[in-house]
């Protein structure tokens, strides 16, 4: 026999079987089917609770709108952060407990929903009164509302 032959005699190699891509088991299937709720689960989730905070996101974004048109005329920007931050507290607490607090209800109100912040507790005087009194340093009273805005507890 000459190698031509002896080539002809060769068979190629013997390929496997393909990998099914369907789990072999039960098990892995519940498994599957429980990992899709808990993220499904979790999505939905995260949705509500992105929805539920739009105010925060809208009263931030009005407050840092403020701070840069204040830095050239402060005039009525201790009434308009006073403004925002009641109305954030309105979004995020029912209107009969919220609507009605002023002066140092309003402070202690501001105080306790802050989770006792310094920055918020320190201010929540001059948070309260700062829609009736004028302040010569406004821009002083933006610090604390954003941050009562960022970490009140709804």
């Amino acid at each position: 026999m000459n190698l031509p032959d002896l080539m002809e005699l060769l068979q190629g190699p013997v390929t496997p079987a393909p990998i099914p891509l369907i789990p072999a088991t039960v098990g892995w299937v519940v498994l599957g089917l429980w990992l899709v709720a808990v993220v499904g689960l979790v999505a939905i989730a995260w949705v509500r609770r992105y929805r539920r905070n739009a105010y925060r996101r809208q009263a931030l974004a009005m407050l840092k709108e403020l701070a840069k048109r204040a830095e050239d005329n402060p005039a009525g920007v201790a009434e308009a952060i006073s403004t925002i931050v009641k109305s954030a507290a309105l979004q995020a607490y029912p209107r009969t407990r919220v609507a009605a607090l002023t002066g140092s209800d309003w402070a202690v109100f501001l105080r306790d929903t802050s989770n006792r912040d310094p920055l918020v507790s320190a201010a929540a005087g001059q948070l309260a009164r700062a829609a009736y009194q004028p302040n010569s340093e406004p821009l002083q009273l933006l610090e604390p509302a954003l941050r009562w805005v960022k970490v009140h507890r709804a």
